[in-house]
Formats: structure tokens, C-alpha cells, sequence
């Protein structure tokens, strides 16, 4: 079992807690769950959903539930397509999300940041992710600082003068990572883009702060850190 990822941030308002946790037996996804709460500084449990396209808000009251707890209204209609890619005997996944509500659309490209040893195993993975992000249990910024923290831990273990020395924490250390990974040939400009676009959605000002994270040696999982 792995813990994809858990942060705890606070504001002047409340404790903001992230947590995604998924089963694997072997390269198979057997289980996963996601959390997203809010803790109001006054012990108010608030429950919810994160996105990165703008949404209208819900009116006041309509979610109120008995004991004080708040659960987002459903995730606008997504789709999700999983496309596995051979990289030498084991599979990436890359998933192709679409969201769309009253006319706005959203586009999003991400790779999960596991590789797999079968075909049918990364299907698998990617199908039951598509899944729960469609049932609005994963939120797509995590999906994607996911991706560009496998992305930093492998370049790290793959060149010995990696630049920069820690993980990038905001906008500016991100372009210039990227851009730096490019020019020396360590990724295509295809992915550069990507993750570019990843970095743009993830620091938004409604998406939040980007949390620190810490690499983790192992090399067995790619899972975020």
C-alpha cells in the first residue's frame, strides 16, 4: 500500500487537509480514496472537492448537513480516455480528462507517476483513476503535481547534476527547472509543455499554494512524495 500524497496547510480561516491513498497488489490498483477537507478554526469539519476550472458557487445553507458538515455539490459531467504507452519492458499511462459545465470546458493531460510491468496492469491503474476523478474523489492539481514530482525524482536519480538541489516550490523555480531540463536534452519539448501547463493550473490563485514536498529515496514506486 502506498500514500500517494498528504498535505496539511492553514489559513487565517481554517486547517486545509489533502490526502490520497491507493492499494496496490503487485502493479495492480486494487483500492484508492482521496480526502479534501477543511477544517474551520472553530472545529467545523467542512468536506470538499477541489478543481481548477472556476466554478458558481453553491447558495448558502443548501449543503448544510446535521452536526455542521458541508459536502461540495457533484462534479460537472467528466469523461476521462486512457492511452498506455510501452517504455522498454514496462507502461506509462497517460490519461486525457474533459470537463464541462453551462458552455466552460477544461482540457487536462497527465501521466500517472507509477510505470507498470503489463499492459493490462497500467490499464487497469489508469481506468480506476479516471473513475474516481470522474466521481469527484481525486482532484486534478493533485493529479498533477504528482506528475511533476515523479518527473523531478526521476530526473534526480537519472543525472547525477541535477538542477535545481530541491524540489521547486513556486512558479518561477518551476519554468526555470523546466526550462533547464529541456535545453540539456533531459526532456522533449512535448513534455516540457506539459508540465509547463501543469505548473499554470496547479499555482492558479484559486488552485492555492503549491505544498512542499520531500523525495523519497526509494526507486520501486513512483508515487508522490
Amino acid at each position: 500500500m502506498t500514500v500517494e500524497s498528504r498535505t496539511l496547510s492553514a489559513t487565517r480561516e481554517a486547517f486545509e487537509l489533502r490526502a490520497r491513498l491507493e492499494a496496490f497488489e503487485g502493479d495492480t490498483l486494487v483500492r484508492t480514496r482521496s480526502w479534501d477537507c477543511r477544517v474551520a478554526r472553530g472545529f467545523r469539519l467542512v468536506a470538499r472537492s477541489s478543481s481548477s476550472c472556476s466554478r458558481p458557487k453553491t447558495p448558502a445553507g443548501a449543503d448544510a448537513l446535521t452536526g455542521g458538515t458541508s459536502m461540495a455539490r457533484a462534479p460537472a459531467n467528466r469523461s476521462g480516455k486512457v492511452l498506455c504507452h510501452p517504455s522498454g519492458e514496462r507502461w506509462t499511462v497517460e490519461l486525457r480528462l474533459d470537463e464541462n459545465e453551462a458552455r466552460q470546458g477544461c482540457q487536462y493531460t497527465v501521466y500517472l507517476n507509477r510505470v507498470f510491468a503489463a499492459e493490462t496492469a497500467a490499464r487497469s491503474a489508469g481506468e480506476q483513476v479516471v473513475a474516481e476523478w470522474a466521481a469527484g474523489r481525486i482532484a486534478v492539481r493533485d493529479l498533477m503535481l504528482q506528475e511533476l514530482a515523479a518527473t523531478y525524482r526521476r530526473l534526480r536519480e537519472t543525472y547525477q547534476k541535477m538542477q535545481p538541489p530541491a524540489v521547486p516550490t513556486t512558479t518561477s523555480a518551476w519554468e526555470s527547472a523546466i526550462g533547464s531540463w529541456e535545453e540539456l536534452g533531459w526532456i522533449a519539448a512535448v513534455d516540457a509543455a506539459r508540465l509547463r501547463e501543469h505548473v499554470r493550473r496547479a499555482f492558479a490563485p484559486e488552485a492555492g499554494g503549491m505544498p512542499r514536498r520531500r523525495i523519497r529515496p526509494d526507486t520501486e514506486s513512483d508515487s508522490t512524495l
